[in-house]
């Protein structure tokens, strides 16, 4: 989670996606870095809407936005192969070179989903979501699927989450 905030300095404004709830203590956490935050909850698309374009049509509200940074937490392992290809496809527009991405997967999967705040650089705080499905991804057919970015670093935590830094292609 540290290196997805790496590169930017106070100073600088950023453009951030939290891709899920609004916290508090994740906006009071960015609060330094001047940031512009975008929150949007993905959790509610239907496979069938991904597939539709629906991915497309919230996209649009950020025509010219480019993101800096962009917190899916555990949401990318709970789609499937067609709503993250969607997804992909859908993002590509507000993604640059440097657009760093953090994602999160557990190695026991279950349809108990948690929900994330950053309460400092190296320490967030689990908190229950609603139930979603969990999809197993191998690092090969998420890459194959998701494939605006590159996985640049993973980090396995002791509590069993496999902490994924993306960065845009």
């Amino acid at each position: 989670m540290p290196r997805v905030f790496d590169g930017f300095e106070d100073h600088d404004c950023i453009h951030v996606l939290d891709v899920g709830d609004a916290a508090s203590s994740t906006v009071e956490f960015l609060a330094p870095y001047r940031c512009k935050v975008f929150v949007m909850d993905l959790a509610d698309v239907s496979a069938a809407d991904a597939a539709a374009g629906a991915y497309v049509d919230l996209f649009n509200d950020y025509e010219g936005v480019l993101f800096d940074v962009i917190l899916f937490w555990d949401l990318l392992h709970r789609l499937d192969g067609d709503s993250l290809a969607a997804l992909s496809d859908a993002l590509r527009p507000c993604l640059y070179s440097q657009t760093k991405v953090h994602s999160i997967c557990h190695y026991a999967p279950s349809e108990a989903r948690e929900a994330y705040r950053i309460n400092g650089r190296d320490q967030l705080q689990v908190t229950n979501a609603k139930p979603m499905a969990y999809r197993p991804w191998s690092q090969a057919a998420f890459s194959r699927e998701f494939d605006c970015m590159r996985i640049v670093d993973d980090t396995l935590t002791p509590n069993g989450r496999l902490e994924l830094l993306l960065q845009a292609d």
